[in-house]
């Protein structure tokens, strides 16, 4: 028995091929493909250097504002109630502050490592009634502050050692209302100054919830047409399709096959970037509750 032949003939299989690598070199050498691989190899660059920046050994002291102050007290309103400080009246409003404090780089920051003290600073600047450590990761780091500069507006926080997630909650009595900042002062060895976050979190009140459920019932209202729009349209595109010339669309799907593999890896490529670097980019809350 001879060898089995193909029943295609080999002039039918080379165009075949031929064709292929046409339509391959064509996508090639569109500009659009090229302009989309340059995308991807600029995101693929910038994801390599964050990643090389998060990932190398350095000191970074984090400060976090709780968003949620407390008023404790509110001047002029008329309540039996009265305060003094040092046997003074207080006359204004009185606000409490949560103020976390950690390592959140991977080499430890030692005493010695402050080149400047660092200081928590009201701004604008208002009178501390007091300040109290509340919370502290582990006993080994000494957590201490300062009390001497209460009507200065600052508080000066020290330790002995941070090693990474080491930090504490501090505690800020402030004469002063809610939108009092709290922000910070000093110089850590390697380390580029740092802000307070957590503070540009807006809080919703109650009325602010009520509406903002309100308005998206009212939403909701306006766009329920659209559910048993969508079936429907999908209903007539489906037979749209079946009715029509199935060859000709084959032919098309096939001329597009190229190009739908390319956008779809694409998007999958730029999606996963944009959600990385959203991780990485986020504010970066304490490790530890408050």
């Amino acid at each position: 028995m001879g060898p089995k032949r193909s029943s295609r003939p080999n002039g039918e299989a080379d165009t075949n091929k031929q064709k292929s690598e046409r339509g391959l070199m064509s996508l090639l050498s569109n500009p659009v493909f090229g302009t989309l691989s340059f995308i991807i190899a600029l995101v693929s660059l910038l994801l390599m250097i964050r990643f090389y920046s998060a990932g190398k050994l350095q000191r970074e002291l984090k400060f976090y504002c709780h968003p949620v102050k407390t008023e404790i007290a509110k001047a002029g309103y008329s309540a039996p109630l009265e305060i003094f400080y040092n046997n003074e009246k207080v006359n204004e409003d009185i606000t409490a502050f949560q103020i976390a404090v950690w390592n959140n780089g991977k080499m430890p920051i030692e005493k010695n490592d402050i080149l400047e003290p660092i200081m928590l600073c009201t701004d604008p600047k208002a009178s501390i009634l007091d300040a109290s450590i509340k919370k502290v990761t582990r006993d080994v780091i000494q957590l201490s502050i300062d009390k001497r500069y209460y009507k200065d507006g600052y508080v000066p926080v020290s330790w002995q050692i941070l090693e990474k997630n080491d930090g504490g909650v501090i505690q800020l009595i402030v004469a002063g209302k809610p939108s009092v900042q709290i922000s910070t002062r000093g110089i850590i060895k390697g380390q580029k100054p740092f802000e307070v976050l957590g503070q540009s979190i807006k809080i919703k009140g109650a009325q602010e919830q009520y509406m903002a459920e309100v308005k998206l019932a009212s939403d909701a209202k306006k766009w329920i047409w659209i559910f048993p729009v969508m079936p429907i349209s999908l209903a007539l595109l489906f037979m749209i399709i079946i009715y029509h010339d199935i060859k000709k669309i084959a032919r098309m799907l096939r001329s597009m096959k190229y190009s739908l593999l390319v956008f779809t890896f694409v998007g999958i490529t730029l999606a996963v970037a944009l959600y990385v670097y959203v991780l990485l980019t986020a504010i970066k809350a304490p490790p530890f509750s408050f």
